[in-house]
């Protein structure tokens, strides 16, 4: 993903409509980063989708790792990247062996 320097833990915008162009089959978005990363909001997420779409650039599939989905830490509540899917396509990537490793603990 791009990110901004100026803007810590959110993808560059303008960024991915200049990098964006008819070669472009996907692009991927890790979310949540952990285990000690960044979570995206909702408001980021919708923000890269209507982006996408705005643009004409719809036909870009979105692979979403969201490995870590159930161990999202710190305040921003998690968001599947799947919520947007009728904005553009999504393809979601996930692990059972992460959604367990805590458990087994337990």
């Amino acid at each position: 993903m791009i990110f901004s320097p100026k803007k810590v833990g959110r993808v560059d915008l303008d960024a991915v409509e200049t990098l964006a162009n008819a070669n472009t089959v996907a692009m991927v978005i890790i979310n949540p980063g952990n285990p000690c990363g960044n979570v995206f909001s909702y408001e980021h997420l919708n923000k890269v989708a209507s982006r996408l779409q705005r643009q004409q650039k719809a036909g870009i599939l979105i692979i979403s790792d969201e490995v870590y989905d159930s161990i999202a830490f710190g305040s921003t509540r998690y968001v599947p990247m799947r919520v947007f899917g009728s904005t553009v396509p999504v393809l979601t990537l996930g692990s059972l062996s992460k959604r367990w490793m805590f458990l087994v603990g337990a």
